[in-house]
């Protein structure tokens, strides 16, 4: 998407959406969400392509000189270790640039992407004076960016240098997430990143973008290993006591 394309990505975008609802049209149920069954539901299948067009509209212009390389790309099947376990899963975007860095984004479909801002996890706490960095299992709130970011450097050797999540609903799309210090600064002339001025690192702050992926996959592995830890003894007890697991299946089957 760029401001030089816009105009013909939008009628591409209406053509498209009339096809869906003419197709959606003749379904019923699940498998025709588009057909509106109340009033409630023919505002928000009206309200879909406004939301649609302006998120094509917010596309044009960030990110450049980035462009989408992997869509809903799966990675089942590349063997690649994360935290001492396999790793698979479907990211929704990969964009990359000329230098072969890349950006990965995830999508979500609400009004706003404020929760998924990442505070430096370096900078102290002003009542306790503790910082999130001294808990050697911490973990920011929304990690899966920051795990697919790894993946693809492994799975395809990419420099990854932001994990994003993108909104696509109402009002104005965003960008929140972390990035790399030289795509921070919001310069559209160079070719860096718009809008990441309230992403990672936080004010303060003095973790770079490969600290914080090395510091979650350390954090998650050492919260699996306590999971581990914990759990040991009750998976001894199933295995000396079977009839109590199949007992347990037994009823959740009969609810």
């Amino acid at each position: 998407m760029t401001p030089e394309n816009l105009p013909r990505a939008q009628e591409l975008l209406r053509e498209v959406f009339d096809e869906t609802l003419a197709e959606h049209a003749g379904k019923r149920g699940t498998e025709g969400p588009l057909v509106p069954l109340s009033p409630v539901e023919e505002r928000q299948v009206a309200e879909i392509l406004p939301q649609l067009e302006g998120v094509l509209a917010y596309e044009s212009e960030a990110l450049a000189p980035f462009a989408p390389r992997y869509l809903e790309f799966a990675f089942n099947e590349l063997k690649v270790e994360y935290a001492g376990w396999p790793l698979g899963g479907r990211i929704d975007r990969v964009d990359v640039d000329a230098e072969n860095r890349a950006v990965v984004i995830d999508y979500k479909h609400r009004s706003g992407v404020e929760e998924f801002k990442l505070a430096d996890p370096t900078v102290c706490d002003e009542e306790s004076g503790e910082a999130p960095i001294d808990d050697p299992r911490w973990l920011p709130p929304h990690t899966q960016t920051l795990i697919y970011a790894q993946a693809m450097r492994r799975a395809l050797g990419l420099d990854t240098r932001a994990a994003l999540y993108f909104s696509t609903k109402g009002g104005k799309p965003a960008l929140r997430g972390a990035a790399s210090a030289e795509l921070l600064e919001e310069e559209r002339g160079d070719g860096r990143i718009p809008g990441l001025k309230k992403g990672f690192p936080g004010e303060g702050g003095n973790m770079d973008f490969d600290a914080l992926l090395d510091r979650v996959e350390t954090g998650i592995a050492e919260r699996c290993a306590s999971s581990r830890r914990a759990t040991s003894p009750l998976s001894i007890r199933r295995r000396r006591r079977p009839h109590m697991r199949a007992a347990r299946i037994t009823t959740k089957e009969r609810l």
